[in-house]
This record gives C-alpha cells, sequence and structure tokens, in this order.
C-alpha cells in the first residue's frame, strides 16, 4: 500500500492497523499518516530507527538539523568526503581507489552525535565530552561525542589531529600538508 501510494506522489509517513471483532466478523481498521501531519510519539520511536537519513534531518528538531548541517559543513571543509548512508551520516577519505571510514554521524529527533575513528594506543586528546566506545563501526576503536555546538571545536580537534593521521597514516604534519593540498584542489 504504502509503495502503490508513493509512487502516486503520496509520502506515508506510518499506518497502524487495528483488528477486532463486532458482531461476530473481524474488522480491520487503519489508521494513516500523511505527508506533514504529525505522528504520536509511539509511531515516531518505533519508526524512527528504520528511516533515511534525509527523513531522520526533517523529523529531527530545527535546533538538532541546525547542529548537524553545520558540523557537516565544518567536517567537511577539512577535505573529507561526507555522503548520506541507510540511516547515517559517513565522512570518508580518499586516497587512490580506496575510502577509509573515519566518522559516523547519527541524528534523532533532538539528540545528535558522531562517532569518530581512533587508535586507541596513541589517542591523547583528554576530554569529559569524550565517550570511549567499546564496538560498533569502528571494532573497539572509537569516540562518540554529542553535537551540540560547544562540542564542534573537539569534535574537529578530533577529526583533523587523529582521525585524519590514522587515515592517511602519517603523523600530524604530514596530515595537516594533505588536509590543505586536498582543501586546494577542491577549489
Amino acid at each position: 500500500m504504502c509503495a502503490y501510494m508513493s509512487m502516486r506522489g503520496v509520502q506515508i509517513k506510518c499506518m497502524e492497523f487495528n483488528i477486532y471483532e463486532n458482531n461476530g466478523q473481524k474488522i480491520i481498521s487503519v489508521d494513516t499518516v500523511i505527508g506533514d501531519e504529525d505522528i504520536s510519539d509511539n509511531h515516531r520511536e518505533e519508526t524512527y530507527k528504520n528511516i533515511s537519513w534525509k527523513d531522520k534531518l526533517t523529523i529531527a528538531s530545527e535546533e538538532n538539523r541546525k547542529n548537524v548541517v553545520q558540523i557537516v559543513k565544518e567536517i567537511e571543509q577539512l577535505g573529507v568526503t561526507g555522503s548520506e548512508q541507510e540511516r547515517s551520516y559517513r565522512f570518508d577519505v580518499k586516497e587512490g581507489i580506496e575510502k577509509t571510514k573515519i566518522a559516523i554521524i547519527i541524528c534523532n529527533k533532538n539528540t545528535a552525535f558522531i562517532v569518530i575513528r581512533i587508535n586507541p594506543d596513541t589517542f591523547d586528546i583528554e576530554d569529559d565530552r569524550i565517550i570511549h566506545v567499546k564496538g560498533g563501526w569502528f571494532f573497539k576503536k572509537s569516540v562518540r561525542i554529542s553535537l551540540i555546538p560547544e562540542n564542534f571545536e573537539i569534535i574537529l580537534r578530533c577529526i583533523k589531529e587523529h582521525s585524519l593521521k590514522i587515515a592517511y597514516n602519517i603523523d600530524s604534519k604530514g596530515a595537516n600538508k594533505a588536509i590543505e593540498t586536498r582543501r586546494k584542489s577542491q577549489l
């Protein structure tokens, strides 16, 4: 039903099926939420995990969406390539034909966070806002930081001073040179 309606330009956000009996007959009622109509909190929580990145940004609060868009721009200014994934936003650096994933943003309705690839043996940035993560996208080698404006500086520092060094497999001076070269080539 959703695919049929979508082909005709109607975007269904949520469907609720209620099955009950009335006078010995089974009856199904369907409640459908279309377009920009409000969705109840229960429906949001159940369906939010399975929607696309673009839809997550649409549903996100205005402040949260603004923070995500701002940090994406700032990270991409470092010469990192960003791309929408199914339910997240991924950052890669490309060396030759290989891409190396360095960070992922997860956006929820009122909160968002970034998971940044690290080398735990050499990661030396200390800050209470950094949470070391076990498991996930980078095989026990990542940190998570909440996406709020107060944390942008530490996020950019972790990426620039650490993740890019890992991706380019070079010292910090080489990483800074690689960033500048990539930035100039994009202009």
